[in-house]
């Protein structure tokens, strides 16, 4: 059985891939019949690549320079794995989401979206043996893996409907047209 991996992120955090790819080189050897899509981008791209070369992964390996025009294909894989820890989101990631695929990442505050054990597996500390157990734990119980997908899937279609999106365009855009304008100082106070 292929086992299909996406890893989507901005390739600058360097220690997090380090970590999320010491695991992978870990269940390599429990499990080599993986193909990993790596969004190898940013500034610590080439680093990454070394690591991933020395680690003997280039292998298994298909690197991609954006993630954008392969939405398709990252999004049919069994997992996505997202390493870093920026509080930035992702529009793959909500769609990966959306498909029911199973997340992994580095725990992020500020994405609420990852719930740890309901809508995402979160990696708590920048370790290799968590990220392998982790990603393990999502080979060996595939229901679990499906049931997190599907709570995932639930989350992303309550709070990024198309319906929810277009209400929400609509009514800034009134607010706007009839006179009302928005504070960007009270939304980073409301933020914080």
């Amino acid at each position: 059985n292929n086992i299909s991996i996406a890893i989507s992120g901005s390739g600058r955090d360097v220690p997090a891939y380090r970590a999320m790819l010491g695991g992978l080189s870990r269940i390599n050897r429990e499990y080599p019949n993986l193909h990993i899509f790596l969004e190898l981008r940013g500034t610590g791209q080439h680093e990454i690549w070394r690591y991933a070369q020395k680690l003997k992964l280039m292998g298994r390996i298909s690197c991609l320079s954006d993630a954008s025009p392969n939405r398709r294909l990252l999004t049919q894989c069994d997992m996505m794995l997202l390493p870093e820890r920026y509080g930035e989101l992702y529009s793959i990631m909500l769609e990966a989401m959306a498909n029911g695929m199973a997340i992994i990442a580095s725990h992020d505050s500020m994405l609420d979206m990852l719930r740890p054990d309901e809508t995402a597996l979160q990696a708590d500390t920048v370790s290799p043996e968590e990220w392998a157990n982790l990603i393990r734990r999502s080979i060996q119980d595939p229901e679990a893996s499906r049931q997190l997908g599907h709570r995932a899937r639930a989350w992303v279609k309550e709070h990024h409907s198309t319906n929810t999106q277009v209400d929400a365009l609509i009514e800034a855009l009134n607010h706007v047209v009839t006179g009302g304008t928005y504070s960007f100082a009270e939304a980073a106070e409301t933020a914080n």
